[in-house]
């Protein structure tokens, strides 16, 4: 993975980044030149500007990730109650805990 790769900006800058390269492609800057000057591919542009011409500010908007959820419940996490989950995942007949 590259340096400078966007994926590993949070959210909110990975959004900024978007609106910046459209304006600058409404002030005529070609998208061969934001990609140099911003950093993401020059098809990561392209594809920017098709979201917006089809919908507006609001396609270049973060969204959340579907079906994101947590792997370990909050409750557990804080009342530490992984005890019994390590009881369900040890094995019985070597007494190992996975």
């Amino acid at each position: 993975m590259r340096k400078d790769d966007a994926r590993q900006l949070d959210h909110k800058t990975l959004e900024e980044l978007r609106i910046r390269s459209i304006k600058r492609g409404h002030a005529g800057e070609s998208p061969e030149a934001i990609s140099k000057a911003l950093g993401p591919n020059r098809s990561t542009i392209y594809t920017w500007l098709a979201l917006y011409r089809d919908g507006g500010w609001s396609a270049l908007k973060s969204r959340p990730t579907p079906d994101a959820k947590p792997r370990i419940d909050g409750k557990k996490m804080v009342d530490g109650n992984l005890s019994k989950d390590k009881e369900s995942l040890q094995d019985r007949e070597s007494g190992y805990i996975f």
